[in-house]
């Protein structure tokens, strides 16, 4: 099975938190595990990316699952 990794930039400066972007990755993973580690990764660098101002103004986390190619997002 293959599958692909889905991010949530959610800010939580609102009651309830918003999506604020989505994404879904182009890759193709062989495993869960390679989609899960890579999704920690690319949250990270989309936090370091965003900087430390914006994170801390828009009270920003990354929401990440993998899902199963096929399946709806």
């Amino acid at each position: 099975m293959k599958y692909v990794l889905v991010l949530h930039l959610l800010s939580f400066a609102t009651t309830p938190p918003t999506i604020e972007q989505s994404h879904i990755s182009p890759i193709e993973y062989k495993s869960y595990f390679e989609c899960i580690s890579d999704g920690y990764i690319k949250s990270y660098n989309k936090i370091l990316e965003t900087g430390q101002k914006e994170v801390n103004k828009k009270l920003y986390a990354i929401e990440f699952m993998c899902q199963a190619k096929g399946e709806e997002v």
